[in-house]
């Protein structure tokens, strides 16, 4: 979602896990705490049609991601570089 200078951060579904997923190991200035880079999970079922859907808000310093009608939710906190830019990528 935020990209620049070999910066990301990685939202998405993983089917065969069953979980919605951030990945903020590559979000910017991450080497201030062990804890920080990681990737957070949440189990989410799919609907009957099938399908997943995500939503997902991104500020400067922030991204949540909402799914299953806003029961599941993952919330992050990044810190990116100043030049890093919101590149959306993957099917809407």
């Amino acid at each position: 979602m935020r990209t620049g200078n070999g910066q990301e951060i990685r939202i998405g579904y993983d089917w065969s896990a069953g979980e919605v997923f951030v990945d903020r190991t590559k979000s910017g200035d991450v080497g201030f705490s062990l804890d920080f880079p990681g990737v957070q999970r949440a189990p989410i079922s799919v609907g009957a049609n099938g399908k997943v859907t995500l939503r997902v808000l991104v500020d400067w310093s922030s991204v949540e991601v909402f799914t299953q009608d806003g029961s599941v939710a993952i919330t992050d906190q990044i810190f990116p570089d100043p030049s890093s830019v919101m590149r959306p990528s993957g099917p809407t």
